[in-house]
């Protein structure tokens, strides 16, 4: 499995990165965290490149944050203490490089500059994520630069799974709603780690039209 987690500096990003890493002690995923600069910043001014920098270093946060849950000795994704060097990769996107440390999976730290729900998607397309987790905070709009509705725009438009963490409590059910006959076994997978996660009962809804409910979807 290869998990894109989007993430800004806002506090519900923790929540999604104690998820993710959850969900990478049980399926050993390789994960990339993802955080996104305004386009409108010219990287040549001081002040766009410390807020740059900023950036890099809350991510490089919530890496030492993921790795924590994660032994030193029986860490597939590389140790805490590694420092980073911020690289341009392209004119758009900028690595945080990490010392070699004989990783068995990967953990990438990247970040891309413009607009958020599509510079999103376009990681996600570049490294074949089977899953995009986005943090929102418990109120009807959230606070990701530019545009509140990014993590609407990423469900919508994505081409896996979507996961949106909105706040962090304790599901006591999980309702899994099938309009279509057509499901990835991705999805099945995830769907199957979050019941094992959270150590809930799994609900399955078919969702009918004016017509009633297919017969395929009935029978899946």
């Amino acid at each position: 499995m290869r998990i894109l987690v989007a993430v800004d500096q806002n506090p519900y990003s923790e929540r999604v990165i104690r998820l993710v890493a959850a969900l990478a002690k049980n399926t050993w995923a390789h994960v990339t965290l993802l955080g996104i600069a305004s386009d409108t910043q010219d990287f040549g001014e001081s002040q766009s490149v410390g807020a740059l920098h900023d950036l890099a270093a809350a991510l490089d946060g919530y890496r030492r944050q993921f790795l924590g849950f994660f032994p030193d000795a029986d860490s597939p994704y590389g140790r805490i203490g590694a420092g980073y060097r911020l690289v341009q990769e392209k004119k758009d996107i900028f690595n945080l490089e990490y010392p070699e440390q004989n990783e068995r999976k990967d953990l990438k730290v990247r970040i891309r500059t413009g607009n958020a729900g599509k510079e999103i998607l376009a990681e996600s397309v570049q490294t074949e994520a089977d899953l995009i987790v986005i943090g929102c905070d418990s109120k009807k709009r959230c606070q990701w630069p530019d545009d509140a509705d990014v993590p609407g725009k990423i469900v919508k438009n994505a081409n896996c799974s979507v996961f949106v963490v909105k706040e962090e409590k304790k599901p006591r059910m999980i309702d899994c709603c099938l309009d279509h006959d057509t499901v990835s076994q991705a999805s099945i997978e995830l769907i199957n780690q979050l019941v094992t996660l959270y150590q809930v009962e799994l609900e399955i809804i078919g969702l009918a039209d004016d017509k009633g409910l297919s017969a395929d979807v009935d029978r899946r």
